[in-house]
């Protein structure tokens, strides 16, 4: 490659520049994109605005907002171009504040800056300043109301985004329009609607591409239905797209025809990695670990998703000391662990339980500076508190740089189920005082404690609040088995067939199909009648 790019540059001009430039921006090709950018320097280009900007896109493309800036400042007359290049190079790095003070400080904006300080906001889940942005958008096109609808639909934001929908008028949808919405639909578990939203495009004349059935494709539950969209997928032509057709052996496997997706797999004349491993995944999901390690051993390469699916394999079918077997041979075989891997390896040593393993797991973490992301350092909290090292647990999450519910609740939980009653409902309180809103999980936890502590009056007050303070207004099962328990462990049996009569009615909870403590209240039961 490098003599290639010597040759080529042996008797430059700007088309030649310009041609590496965008050829090596494409790929993410940094170092043969600095080349190009030291021959362009040797020979003084680099203040001329064309080159300039190229070089500035190409750093940008590369994920190198720095160097994308020193090649921009360097620019000697930079352009509307130039500006709008710098900005979308920081959007791309994730550097929104930056996108955001190029935006203030552009000398004219036109349409593709709007979009491009819209679409930062959307990808950067920042829905109210994208949403201030639409407002005052002077011109908008097609690209303005898609950025807005991701903005929605992206970000939880699903009823806004259908209403949304509705608004764009009907000449600006496009493909793309209609693809948010479906992948929005789909991915938050509404498969009928992602399917009517589907079929509602073929009627508005709209052509699918192959994103649109890869999002339909994963809201399918019915194979009848997914034959019939493989139907239509070979009439669009698109059969033998290779992201397709692995959304398609995903789909056969997802509704349970496994022999479907293996001829599909075996259908493809080279599969790539993505079909292994998308493959040894269906194996591994339908609780075929035998076939999907058979396969794992002979792909012809892996990636670390690949290994990650054979970690979680292992830890969720009951082999966890396999599970870290093969998070080792990862490492050993020169494949960098990323946050999925240490959730997979954490859940596999939370089911031994095993300390010790933790501790190792963790300094690996901590050599790839992975250890205060939000999923590992609560993964990590969960597997301390399993094995019992509160303050373990705490030390990890305590140096989280952002706390979400889900790290909250398994704070809660681990000093609950390591019998911290006090310490549990204080850091419940702390996580009030700081905004986060409880969810069933994290309520459960705190009547646990109150329950393990004998603190009925407590534990009452807790569950009373459910339908008040937090805004459920209709307990769950688990808030009702918990209730029973708190006053199964106050002594007063009277009281407690009266509250198990009381919630079987309510809530259609069958409490005699309980263990563990309630079950032997139910041998009382059972005794005195």
């Amino acid at each position: 490659m490098h003599e290639q790019i010597e040759e080529l540059l042996g008797a430059p001009d700007s088309a030649t520049y310009a041609a590496l430039l965008q050829r090596f921006g494409s790929l993410k090709r940094l170092e043969e994109g600095q080349r190009v950018h030291f021959h362009i320097c040797e020979r003084g280009y680099d203040g001329d605005t064309f080159l300039g900007n190229l070089v500035a896109q190409m750093y940008g493309r590369c994920g190198e907002a720095s160097q994308a800036r020193r090649a921009f400042d360097r620019i000697k007359r930079p352009d509307l171009f130039s500006w709008n290049i710098m900005l979308q190079a920081y959007s791309q790095c994730g550097e929104i504040d930056n996108a955001k003070l190029v935006f203030d400080s552009m000398p004219e904006k036109n349409v593709i800056s709007w979009n491009a300080m819209l679409s930062a906001f959307s990808r950067h889940g920042m829905v109210t300043e994208a949403e201030e942005l639409f407002d005052r958008l002077p011109d908008r096109n097609t690209v303005s109301w898609n950025a807005m609808l991701s903005a929605y639909a992206t970000n939880g934001h699903l009823e806004k985004a259908k209403l949304f929908f509705g608004l764009i008028p009907f000449p600006l949808k496009n493909v793309v329009t209609w693809n948010a919405m479906v992948a929005a639909l789909a991915q938050s578990g509404r498969k009928i609607d992602a399917l009517a939203m589907f079929w509602a495009m073929n009627v508005e004349g709209v052509k699918a591409n192959a994103v649109t059935f890869i999002s339909v494709l994963e809201a399918c539950v019915d194979l009848a239905v997914g034959k019939m969209l493989h139907a239509v997928i070979v009439n669009a032509g698109l059969d033998s797209d290779f992201k397709v057709k692995n959304a398609l052996l995903n789909m056969h496997w997802k509704c349970g025809d496994m022999d479907g997706a293996k001829r599909l797999f075996d259908g493809l004349s080279n599969p790539n990695i993505i079909s292994w491993t998308a493959m040894i995944g269906a194996y591994v999901q339908s609780a075929h670990l035998d076939q999907a390690i058979a396969m794992f051993s002979v792909a012809p390469e892996k990636s670390v998703v690949t290994w990650n699916t054979v970690i979680a394999g292992y830890a969720q079918n009951g082999h966890p000391n396999d599970a870290i077997l093969v998070f080792k041979t990862m490492d050993l075989e020169g494949e960098a662990p990323n946050s999925v891997s240490f959730v997979c390896v954490l859940n596999a040593c939370s089911n031994i339980p095993s300390l010790s393993q933790t501790k190792t797991i963790h300094e690996v973490a901590i050599e790839c500076n992975l250890h205060e992301t939000a999923a590992v350092a609560t993964a990590l909290v969960t597997t301390y508190g399993k094995c019992g090292s509160v303050e373990k647990a705490w030390s990890s999450f305590r140096h989280m740089p952002r706390k979400d519910l889900v790290a909250w609740s398994a704070m809660v939980r681990t000093y609950a189920q390591n019998g911290h009653t006090a310490r549990s409902l204080e850091t419940f309180h702390s996580m009030l005082q700081h905004g986060i809103q409880p969810d069933d999980v994290v309520l459960v936890s705190v009547l646990a404690a109150c329950s393990h502590a004998g603190e009925l009056h407590l534990g009452l007050q807790y569950f009373r609040s459910l339908t008040g303070d937090y805004g459920h207004k209709i307990p769950c099962k688990d808030h009702y088995l918990c209730l029973v328990d708190l006053v199964c462990r106050s002594g007063d049996l009277g009281s407690t067939v009266s509250l198990i009569e009381a919630v079987e009615l309510e809530a259609g909870v069958s409490i005699f199909q309980t263990t563990g403590n309630l079950g032997e209240i139910q041998f009382e039961f059972e005794t005195a009648a």
